[in-house]
């Protein structure tokens, strides 16, 4: 899969605001083009001070698919490394609630009713006493 050379090119700009790092993404954000890495973002969270929060911006976003998501948990667990707080509010809704839904707390083991799937010789036996029966 290459990218359409006339979509416009993934791009990530970092600026400082305050205490917050902001992340401004634009272009397309798609598998198969030249994507941004979120090592770019470990550098900006190693400069002078730590931010106490990570922001978007993108606005600019023209297309994305899953690369942006790659992308996105990636800098989530850069911030959750470094106990950095990550507001999604900047993302288009879909990529939140993909995130939100990539990001969950995974099902306990045993929480789940599995079906029991009753052996073959069990039920033939089961039917078998079935039918002598009386009714």
């Amino acid at each position: 899969m290459t990218s359409d050379p006339k979509s416009p090119r993934a791009e990530l700009r970092a600026s400082r605001q305050g205490d917050a790092l902001v992340l401004t993404l634009s272009g397309d954000w798609k598998l198969g083009g030249d994507l941004p890495s979120a090592s770019k973002v470990a550098e900006e969270i190693k400069g002078a001070a730590l931010p106490a929060r990570v922001t978007f911006d993108a606005k600019g976003v023209s297309n994305w698919d899953s690369g942006l998501l790659k992308f996105l948990i990636n800098v989530m667990g850069l911030c959750s490394q470094k106990k950095i707080a990550l507001e999604k509010d900047g993302l288009p809704q879909g990529v939140q609630r993909l995130l939100t839904l990539a990001t969950a707390v995974p099902e306990r083991k045993g929480a789940r009713r599995e079906a029991k799937r009753v052996p073959f010789f069990e039920r033939v036996g089961d039917s078998a006493i079935g039918c002598g029966a009386p009714r």
